[in-house]
């Protein structure tokens, strides 16, 4: 799958959007929805592909580790990335089970949007989501999403927790010392 690589900066216009349209259709194998809310977003409605909403330190750390790169933007409110979204394939039933049975789901930032929810992509003329990787990949799998979101939050946590002992101890010795 080739898909056409749009930035931000593409002119607003009939032929870009059509183009971005017909990218998507062919990339993610569904209908692609005009941009009628009020964001001016071109959408697919989840079902052939979900996506994974993150935050923008894990969402950043996951897009760039991720060989070979995968469908992942940003959304940008006020020029500040808010989130990270990653395009994924649909859980299994037995995935999906899993994932509603954990009681953890939401304390590492991996909101999913299920079948029929709207994934609104990024637009040619509307600059506050934009790819951060050419969308041409394939959609990995949602629970490897997922398991990267989890793995990558854990480190973040451990990395912030080792940071606050040592500063602890600076200061302690610090003190100390004076």
């Amino acid at each position: 799958m080739t898909a056409v690589f749009l930035s931000d900066d593409t002119a607003r216009g009939g032929d870009s959007i059509s183009a971005a349209r017909s990218n998507y259709r062919r990339q993610f194998g569904t209908s692609v929805d005009e941009p009628v809310t009020a964001h001016g977003a071109l959408s697919v409605r989840a079902g052939r592909v979900c996506a994974v909403v993150t935050s923008p330190s894990i969402g950043a750390d996951i897009s760039e580790t991720w060989d070979p790169p995968i469908p992942v933007f940003t959304v940008a409110v006020r020029d500040a990335i808010r989130s990270y979204v990653f395009v994924v394939t649909p859980p299994s039933d037995d995935e999906y089970r899993a994932w509603r049975g954990r009681s953890d789901k939401y304390k590492y930032l991996a909101v999913p949007v299920w079948r029929g929810g709207e994934i609104q992509l990024p637009t040619p003329g509307h600059p506050s989501r934009i790819w951060v990787s050419d969308p041409g990949g394939a959609p990995p799998r949602f629970t490897d999403v997922v398991d990267a979101v989890i793995a990558t939050a854990t480190a973040q946590a451990e990395a912030a927790a080792k940071a606050a002992v040592v500063a602890a101890m600076a200061k302690k010795s610090g003190a100390q010392g004076g």
